[in-house]
């Protein structure tokens, strides 16, 4: 019977800023900057109950990783109709993210890597209603999200593992 332990420690923190200007009455933009730092640090042991320690021979490792990074969001929208009964608009936007890589909670103490964080570039445009005095509201949109770093789950020496994935769409 093998014990592990894992320590890991996440440090996540950021800075945001956002704007709407509306330079004509049916024109509104959208722009949202942040800025975004991650930090961990990872340490894994393993150890048989009862068995002394050898120098050189014993399962586990750490790892650390800090990414700053900036993302955002910029969008646009656009009245295309105005009455008192009903409006239209059109509207696109554009919004690239990120996350810190989910934690590996297995029972192997050799999986200490810490992966690359999740990336995502979105983008999405539409159209929405309302009408009868705003008693009816309706959307319609497209869109398409683009992946990068996606954690997936894989198999290493017969084991289950999480890994990078590459890119998704």
């Amino acid at each position: 019977l093998e014990e592990t332990e894992l320590e890991d420690e996440r440090n996540f923190s950021g800075l945001y800023a956002q704007a709407e200007w509306n330079p004509v009455p049916r024109l509104r933009i959208e722009l949202g900057a942040r800025l975004n730092r991650t930090a961990e640090k990872r340490e894994a042991e393993a150890e048989e109950p009862g068995e002394i320690p050898v120098p050189g021979e014993e399962e586990g490792g750490s790892d650390s990783r800090t990414v700053t990074r900036g993302s955002g969001i910029l969008g646009i929208s656009y009245q295309a109709l105005a009455s008192d009964d009903h409006s239209l608009w059109l509207f696109a936007d554009v919004r690239n993210s990120f996350k810190p890589a989910a934690i590996d909670f297995g029972p192997e103490a050799e999986a200490v890597e810490i992966l690359k964080p999740e990336t995502a570039t979105s983008y999405e445009a539409g159209v929405k209603g309302r009408h009868l005095g705003d008693r009816v509201e309706w959307q319609l949109s497209a869109f398409q999200m683009d992946f990068e770093n996606l954690v997936m789950g894989a198999v290493s020496n017969g084991l289950p593992i999480l890994i990078n994935g590459g890119k998704e769409r």
